[in-house]
């Protein structure tokens, strides 16, 4: 096999007549257009994993991409990507780009973009480029002097706009055994040379010979039972919390309130961030804070919210009640019998279910962001009886942009107060 990785890390950006085009594309100068740039002195200088890193925006009309890549050593793969991250957040976060450099960097621009002028057919091209895209030929005589007026903190505003971790698409060419090293940056997709899913040109999956009533029912029982499940009208559960990016961690506490099927309070403390949430449904209403301010939640924003507060395990036994919903067996694979779940958005999601215990190993699904879909796993581990209701343990979610860790314990029917499930 290839003793390299190629590795490309690139984002959605502008198009070409925006006015942060031309910030970006110094940008990519700032980051491998030349030795001097951020990726040279990184991954070539310092840690001699490339010998040719780079870095460039696209000049579509339309839409651009803003991309950082290299070739790597293999086992250098995932440490070359963390380099690069780390190199794109230092733009807006470290403030580590000094004037000086970057004043260097724009007049090795300038003077290569005055010296083109030489060429005739440079310049027509230029006069075309500019009617197509929709530019003032005015910036074409002034695009020194533009360049020029781009300040430092002008790449950290765009840089914080656009080339974000959780803005991010990761690409590798690479050995198939590099898989489990790039899980730490998110869900892998894995692909053949004919660009197909690896998933679907070699699945397992085979028929289950289940239907999904019998799915559900197993889980159900698996977890308590229809009775014991019924006699559950409020629950605690108060648990660590590990989030992990780039392989950074912070550690916090969750604390989530049930009282069912309709109030929810849950609050998230992290050294960084709190995030504390009300569900009142039997007041039509629920409010969010961020530890300073407390905002009243409203029409399809309140709605979202009470989807993502749900309680998985109890909400998956009333699948089949919900009429707006498509529930199918896809089948069974490595011992997992999949149920595919659509909503009435038209959200997939697949529930991996035990095929032996009948328990809730895995979910996969696809949540709508202000940047596109972004694939979610969930993973259920070290189930435990409490009160006659076994749960997980240990709860993982894994996202593009991180991966948080939830080591819970569970408080079946304590006494809770009306007033938890509204803010003070």
């Amino acid at each position: 096999g290839s003793k390299q990785s190629s590795i490309v890390i690139s984002q959605l950006t502008v198009p070409r007549n925006h006015p942060d085009y031309d910030v970006l594309s110094l940008t990519g100068s700032v980051m491998g257009g030349s030795f001097g740039s951020k990726l040279f002195r990184t991954l070539r200088e310092k840690y001699s994993f490339t010998y040719t890193p780079y870095a460039y925006h696209t000049s579509s009309k339309y839409i651009n991409r803003f991309a950082c890549g290299a070739e790597v050593k293999n086992e250098k793969t995932d440490s070359s990507l963390t380099i690069i991250l780390e190199q794109l957040q230092s733009l807006y976060s470290d403030g580590d780009l000094s004037k000086e450099d970057l004043d260097r960097i724009k007049n090795n621009n300038i003077g290569s973009y005055l010296m083109a002028f030489e060429n005739s057919g440079y310049i027509s091209d230029l006069v075309q480029s500019a009617d197509f895209y929709e530019i003032p030929i005015d910036k074409i005589k002034n695009y020194p002097q533009i360049v020029q007026n781009i300040t430092t903190l002008d790449i950290s505003k765009v840089a914080a706009k656009y080339l974000t971790p959780e803005k991010s698409y990761i690409a590798v060419v690479g050995l198939p055994s590099l898989r489990d090293s790039l899980k730490k940056f998110g869900p892998v997709y894995e692909y053949t040379l004919d660009i197909k899913p690896v998933e679907e040109s070699k699945t397992n999956v085979k028929s289950s010979g289940i239907s999904k009533e019998q799915v559900i029912e197993k889980f159900e029982k698996a977890i308590g039972g229809k009775e014991a499940i019924s006699k559950v009208k409020t629950m605690k559960i108060e648990g660590s919390l590990t989030l992990s990016a780039q392989g950074q961690s912070i550690s916090g506490n969750v604390m989530q309130v049930f009282e069912f099927p309709d109030k929810v309070h849950t609050l998230t403390k992290t050294p960084i961030f709190t995030n504390e949430i009300w569900i009142n449904k039997t007041l039509n209403k629920g409010w969010a804070s961020n530890g300073n301010e407390t905002n009243e939640l409203k029409d399809d924003e309140l709605t979202e919210t009470e989807e993502s507060t749900k309680f998985e395990f109890f909400d998956i036994t009333q699948l089949l009640a919900k009429t707006d919903y498509k529930v199918e067996v896809k089948g069974e694979k490595d011992g997992m019998i999949m149920l595919k779940v659509v909503d009435p958005e038209e959200n997939e999601s697949t529930y991996y279910f035990n095929k032996t215990t009948g328990l809730l190993d895995k979910i996969e699904a696809s949540q709508v962001t202000e940047q596109g879909p972004m694939d979610i796993t969930m993973e259920f581990k070290e189930y435990e009886d409490f009160r006659g209701i076994k749960l997980p343990l240990k709860q993982i979610t894994t996202t593009p942009m991180y991966t948080t860790t939830l080591d819970a314990v569970y408080w079946i029917n304590p006494d809770i107060s009306d007033e938890t499930f509204q803010p003070k």
